[in-house]
């Protein structure tokens, strides 16, 4: 399972992130005595990454094992971070990458422009939430174009691809009191890119999943709409408690089972 933060699972322990929790439902079902294995299932989750970035750790560290199902949880890194982008990568490239980038590469090289490497603490006097850039649905195409890149380099070894549409705090309709809160206070250095993401999730589901032929892809986000408003699924805008990782573990069980029926 290739992700950032959300896969990591940075919340919660190890037991109850949901690539342990999906290895355990996969191991206990009808599958294993139908392939006549059982399964292993290896969180390749790193903070900060895009899919570009799960691409790469693909490429470098897992196409040669041949796994039978790869996994994209994708969403919360690139509809964040496209909006930060340079413009010309994301629109002629479909690159993205977090906006700390820019000031890292200009440590590097030495450059000339005044750097602020903490720039993000609201007690810095150069303090500046961080804005958008970019057109909406530029931001969502390149999301779409890198992730069918990952799904052909992997079906190409005839493994299996899911593609997971993140959920966020966002996507229920209706909040606990602490989920709440959380979306009340948190990083306001990135409160702006935050308050873009609803759009971006309804124009991605809208126009890319709404699709033909992108069955591929698990809608997470419109599968936490309905959640019960008494248990705190997310523990900040984006990262899941146990309940949430629960709730990402059945929707990926379950799109494994139909996988393997059909």
């Amino acid at each position: 399972v290739f992700g950032g933060s959300t896969v990591f699972s940075i919340l919660v322990k190890d037991e109850d992130t949901f690539c342990y929790k999906l290895q355990k439902k996969l191991n206990n079902s009808i599958l294993v005595k139908k392939l006549n294995k059982k399964f292993k299932v290896i969180n390749m989750g790193q903070p900060g990454n895009v899919i570009l970035n799960q691409l790469l750790n693909y490429l470098l560290f897992a196409e040669n094992t041949s796994p039978d199902i790869v996994i994209s949880h994708f969403g919360a890194g690139d509809l964040h971070t496209g909006q930060c982008s340079d413009a010309s990568l994301l629109n002629n490239y479909n690159i993205t990458y977090n906006d700390i980038c820019e000031v890292w590469a200009k440590k590097i090289h030495n450059s000339n422009h005044e750097i602020d490497p903490d720039l993000n603490n609201e007690k810095n006097a150069n303090f500046k939430p961080v804005t958008s850039k970019n057109n909406p649905s530029s931001i969502v195409k390149s999301c779409y174009e890198r992730l069918t890149q990952f799904k052909s380099i992997v079906e190409r070894k005839n493994a299996k691809f899911i593609g997971g549409f993140q959920s966020w705090i966002y996507s229920k309709e209706k909040l606990s009191q602490n989920e709440k809160d959380k979306l009340k206070n948190y990083y306001k250095y990135y409160q702006k890119i935050y308050s873009n993401i609803p759009t971006l999730c309804e124009l991605f589901k809208n126009e890319i999943i709404s699709k033909n032929n992108n069955d591929f892809i698990l809608d997470l986000h419109s599968s936490f709409k309905n959640l019960d408003s008494n248990i705190s699924h997310f523990g900040d805008v984006v990262h899941t408690l146990e309940p949430g990782d629960e709730k990402i573990a059945d929707e990926y069980f379950n799109k494994i089972l139909n996988l393997y029926e059909n």
